[in-house]
């Protein structure tokens, strides 16, 4: 049987420890809804102001650099909804590109990725395994281009070549504009 006490020390010790406990809860209940907010719920919104059909669970957003015009290379960050997943992260060296262009190289990247990709789902589905257990067959739900109109257009044409269609935006950091298809 429990025994509960009615008054004194004991009594304003269990109190506390209520308090503590309703205290603590209250935390716990507010660190996970503003959890959802940063992930899940950004996700949804991100599938309503884009006017998307589906929430886009998986995103992979791309970005280029190079060293003072050499040396170029792209990156490549993953989210599964709306949390980051770093252990997907890449990063790609150029091959076919010399210089910096942002263009061509975003071209080039995406047409990698896609094509490396199609092809390994279509490996595991005449394997009969689940064609999104590759490393880059699970297709992305949306894909966001660090750039404008122009890096935009090349990646959307890369991957198009590739016979992939994902949703697509690119995201113009000098005006912080949002670049969509058709918008």
């Amino acid at each position: 049987y429990l025994r509960v006490p009615q008054r004194g020390d004991k009594k304003k010790l269990v109190e506390m420890a209520r308090s503590n406990a309703a205290d603590d809860l209250r935390n716990a209940i507010e660190r996970d809804r503003r959890a959802y907010e940063r992930t899940v719920g950004a996700v949804l919104q991100l599938q309503q102001i884009l006017d998307l059909p589906e929430p886009p669970r998986r995103i992979e957003a791309y970005d280029n650099s190079n060293f003072q015009g050499t040396d170029p290379v792209s990156s490549m960050v993953v989210f599964h909804d709306g949390a980051p997943a770093k252990k997907e992260y890449r990063r790609f060296r150029v091959k076919t590109v010399v210089g910096a262009d942002d263009f061509r190289t975003m071209g080039e990247i995406i047409t990698r990725r896609f094509t490396h990709g199609l092809e390994e789902r279509t490996v595991l589905l005449a394997e009969g395994k689940d064609p999104d257990q590759g490393k880059f067959s699970h297709l992305p739900d949306l894909v966001l281009i660090d750039g404008g109109r122009g890096q935009l257009g090349y990646a959307l044409a890369a991957m198009r070549a590739t016979g992939a269609e994902v949703p697509m935006i690119g995201l113009a950091k000098e005006w912080e504009e949002i670049w969509q298809e058709g918008a």
